[in-house]
């Protein structure tokens, strides 16, 4: 009994030690340190910021330089060629650089907003007066955004003509489109019908967890199953406006079979408007396929200008071919569906979501 407790004892002075380890070295994981150099003979002593791997790191408030100066950003080089893109996870100690434009007769400003709710400013680019403005070589980010264009007001109403002569200092406005995420395994399956490479399944069953190598699928879900003609899935959702600036992509992998559709074997059908889907994937075969799962999701964009209209909106994909696979009921070509992704200006909000699916 004695030697038991001297044990236990033992043993929890070694958790204690441990945990107070742990919270002297901040947990554990693993941090980096971004530097913020004012990039400039005589500048005050460089700002850092201590960033967890992989986490982004916060742009610091814009600095200001004595005299005729103007702050155009922060560049990942000391000659201001790269702008650093501050929606990217910190994975290296990482310097940056402010980048800065000396005022001169002859010359104006113009100053690109990212127009994200705040006042920060993307970066500043100087033109000689009656001439044409250079657009930024790489367009701004936005963590759950995709940049739309240039606008010449924040309410982004009149596009941005780069092609026009300007004299003076001016404000230029980014516009963005919300990424909208629909999931495929929450999706209406009752009364679904699947079928697979020797058999066949149905309703929820057409849901698989996750089994890509890296762990790919958006939610930790996808859909399958869908080998045969005219098998589909319906994403539903409703639009405050109508909006003709709508991208569709889909996260998609396959299995068994590499997936070469070509034209209508594969039919995105939008409000009635069909578009066919030529679209290539490579996949692992059945035994590579027991080594390493299925191989990783990603994205393939159907259209950058569809239509959705206010109100209710459907979008099905669908399986418009008879292809015989190399499985015994394979008998259509299909890919593996993870998710649905909707860039746009309108507001969406989804419908017919049955999150219960994977509950």
């Amino acid at each position: 009994m004695k030697l038991r407790k001297i044990i236990l004892s033992a043993a929890l002075a070694a958790l204690l030690a441990l945990s107070l380890c742990l919270a002297a070295c901040g947990g554990g994981g693993e941090a980096y340190t971004v530097t913020f150099n004012y990039n400039y003979g005589g500048a005050p002593a460089a700002q850092t910021a201590e960033v967890e791997a992989g986490e982004t790191v916060a742009m610091p408030e814009e600095p200001v330089r004595e005299g005729n100066f103007v702050f155009t950003g922060w560049f990942t080089d000391a000659q201001a060629t790269e702008q650093f893109d501050f929606t990217s996870g910190i994975t290296a100690d990482t310097t940056l650089y402010a980048g800065w434009l000396e005022r001169r007769e002859g010359y104006s400003i113009a100053t690109f907003y990212l127009n994200d709710g705040t006042d920060e400013v993307y970066t500043r680019v100087e033109f000689e007066d009656d001439s044409r403005i250079a657009e930024p070589a790489v367009a701004p980010a936005r963590e759950g955004y995709v940049f739309g264009s240039w606008y010449e007001d924040a309410s982004c109403t009149k596009e941005f003509n780069f092609a026009q002569r300007r004299t003076g200092d001016i404000s230029v406005y980014a516009s963005w489109r919300t990424i909208y995420t629909f999931e495929a395994e929450y999706t209406d399956l009752s009364g679904k019908y699947g079928s697979g490479y020797s058999g066949s399944s149905s309703d929820l069953g057409l849901i698989t967890a996750d089994n890509t190598e890296n762990k790919t699928a958006s939610n930790g879900y996808y859909v399958g199953w869908l080998y045969y003609t005219d098998a589909y899935l319906e994403f539903t959702f409703e639009a405050d406006a109508d909006a003709d600036d709508v991208t569709l992509v889909f996260r998609l992998s396959a299995e068994y079979d590499d997936l070469n559709a070509t034209g209508n074997e594969l039919v995105v059908d939008v409000n009635g408007t069909e578009y066919d889907f030529p679209v290539s994937i490579e996949c692992y075969d059945i035994m590579e396929m027991n080594d390493h799962g299925v191989k990783d999701f990603a994205n393939y964009t159907l259209a950058t200008r569809v239509s959705v209209k206010e109100g209710a909106n459907s979008v099905r994909f669908v399986m418009n071919n008879s292809h015989q696979g190399s499985g015994a009921t394979m008998n259509a070509k299909a890919p593996l569906i993870d998710c649905m992704y909707v860039y746009t200006s309108a507001k969406l909000t989804p419908t017919d979501q049955h999150t219960d699916n994977i509950a």
